[in-house]
């Protein structure tokens, strides 16, 4: 299950409510958890939204799914990864800061996939580039592997 969504429910869960302020959500996130620190705890409720799993109506957030419904393991605690950006663009902006122009990287990216038959994911594309052009990719390869044998 998707981690930002285990700490959405939980976060709600702990507060006993359906809708909340973004200051009680914070609370609950920062003080009532101790998962984050306030700024954290803001970026996880922008994510949320963002993300359609949390809805804004009102000054009031609540989310777009039964979180009475979600099972949190005992002892939870989300990852130090939560931030962390989504693989295919970390390897976008490795590709941009070989000197690819932005604009121009998920079409290079759909066009290795297209040339490669449309057989790998577009992170695997965008390695293959990556390594083409003479980049480092080692950190990034076990992730990818791994992302392939869950998909």
């Amino acid at each position: 299950m998707d981690e930002l969504k285990l700490v959405i429910a939980q976060a709600f869960k702990a507060r006993a409510k359906a809708k909340l302020t973004r200051a009680e959500l914070a609370f609950a996130l920062s003080l009532d958890l101790r998962w984050f620190s306030p700024d954290e705890s803001k970026s996880v409720i922008d994510a949320g939204l963002k993300t359609g799993l949390l809805t804004e109506e009102d000054g009031r957030i609540t989310p777009a799914f039964d979180y009475k419904a979600i099972d949190v393991p005992p002892g939870f605690r989300p990852g130090k990864d939560l931030f962390r950006k989504p693989l295919l663009e970390r390897i976008e902006i490795l590709l941009v800061n070989s000197g690819i122009e932005a604009a121009s990287v998920r079409g290079l990216i759909e066009k290795k996939e297209a040339e490669l038959c449309h057989l790998v994911t577009p992170e695997v594309a965008g390695l293959v580039i990556a390594r083409e052009r003479g980049l480092d990719i080692t950190d990034l390869i076990d992730e990818v592997l791994g992302q392939l044998k869950r998909g």
